[in-house]
């Protein structure tokens, strides 16, 4: 089984690459929900899938990042509760929407 910390590692890693399949699996399942960069982001996994596929799919086309978001070293905060895991991290980004 995977840490946390090698979960979001993959998961910012599946932006860069542009993989849609292996980034929607970092989630635990449908009825998780995606806290964005914005405050108004606060999608279900199937809102968020609606929003990236498009990215992703371009993405591909051109070889590029869907998004590519760089973890800045030792900012990422993971805790616990009971059998939940939350996180918060700070990341800098060249890449993000800017096509």
């Amino acid at each position: 089984m995977a840490s946390v910390e090698q979960l979001l590692d993959t998961f910012h890693e599946m932006a860069a690459v542009s993989d849609f399949e292996q980034y929607f699996d970092c989630f635990h399942d449908e009825n998780s929900r995606f806290l964005g960069t914005d405050a108004n982001e606060n999608w279900t996994v199937k809102e968020f899938k609606e929003f990236a596929g498009p990215y992703f799919e371009a993405s591909r086309r051109e070889g590029k990042p869907a998004w590519k978001y760089d973890l800045i070293q030792g900012t990422r905060k993971v805790d616990y509760f009971e059998n939940i895991a939350y996180f918060d991290e700070l990341l800098t980004s060249e890449s993000f929407l800017t096509r």
